[in-house]
């Protein structure tokens, strides 16, 4: 069950948190949701390992903890959705491969900033490769009933 709670607190802006947690030499596996209304009193970001999401509003922050990754697919759809109908989604920026992959196994890769996704392409009938943003090759088998998946790509 997916749990929010808001607390007040003393950081005076968004960009506090997104040093200390989404920094590239930060080892806290937190990723910033990117969207339009980003600014010094409104932030998300997500931690696809703990399964919670983090927003800073006006000086509140209010924690959303999800039980398993449908759940956090379910809540970070949800966040995607409003900011498409109300401003602009622009995407979660993992800042690392570990997360880009942690967030794709949870079901929200397609929410990743294009370019931080991990690239797929075909290796031979029935398979695809997926390489990471370092350009790491993995092999993953293509689902019977998605066609065209195992197909080569012009």
């Amino acid at each position: 069950m997916t749990k929010t709670t808001t607390a007040c607190n003393d950081i005076h802006d968004r960009y506090a948190i997104d040093w200390e947690l989404c920094a590239p030499v930060s080892t806290t596996r937190w990723a910033q949701i990117d969207t339009e209304a980003d600014a010094a009193w409104f932030g998300q970001w997500v931690n696809p390992f703990r399964r919670i999401v983090l927003a800073y509003i006006e000086g509140e922050l209010q924690v959303t903890r999800c039980d398993d990754d449908r759940e956090l697919a379910a809540q970070l759809h949800r966040i995607a959705d409003w900011h498409r109908e109300h401003d602009r989604w622009k995407g979660i920026d993992p800042w690392n491969d570990e997360l880009a992959r942690r967030l794709e196994d949870a079901g929200t890769g397609r929410l990743m900033h294009a370019g931080r996704r991990p690239k797929r392409q075909p290796v031979h009938e029935g398979e695809t490769s997926t390489t990471d943003t370092r350009g790491h090759a993995r092999r993953r088998e293509t689902a019977p009933d998605q066609p065209g998946r195992g197909e080569p790509q012009q």
